[in-house]
């Protein structure tokens, strides 16, 4: 593998050096992947097939609910709009469970959406294997704390 095809960080263009001093090709970034912009010149189809298979999901959302590109990786899909809606349900929603006060149930629906996505999100280094195990126990640990949560006051979650 060169160095062109090394990508320590999306947001620099050509001309900024990253952390390390070495300057990176501008990549970018599609749904499943990321093409440099000669794959680009020399595959213009995945330019039309990217934009297809969005628009196919798009409109399979509105008519099911979830798109046959969602099932490939279902896990990654709920999590990527529940803590969302877990927030939004924080701030705006009207009910509250009996026994609890709007501040309690408030707090409980921001854990909730906190260690879903806690558990949820790639910006570990893998480069020292014992950190890069003890943090991934550590997060699977907080996502199991959420997910009981979750699954404690499911039928709780009407407004």
């Amino acid at each position: 593998m060169t160095d062109d095809y090394i990508v320590e960080d999306m947001a620099h263009s050509l001309t900024e050096p990253t952390a390390s001093g070495r300057f990176v090709r501008q990549r970018v970034a599609f749904r499943y992947q990321t093409y440099s912009w000669y794959s680009m010149l020399t595959h213009p189809w995945l330019l039309f097939t990217e934009a297809w298979d969005g628009i196919r999901d798009f409109c399979e959302r509105g008519w099911y609910g979830y798109s046959a590109t969602d099932l490939w990786c279902m896990d990654r899909y709920i999590a990527s709009w529940l803590p969302d809606a877990l927030r939004n349900r924080a701030s705006h929603g009207w009910s509250v469970p009996n026994g609890l006060s709007t501040e309690e149930w408030r707090g409980i629906l921001l854990e909730i959406a906190e260690k879903w996505e806690t558990g949820h999100t790639e910006d570990i280094d893998p480069a020292d294997w014992d950190a890069y195990v003890a943090e991934c126990a550590r997060r699977r640990a907080l996502f199991a704390e959420g997910m009981t949560l979750f699954a404690k006051w499911y039928w709780d979650l009407w407004d």
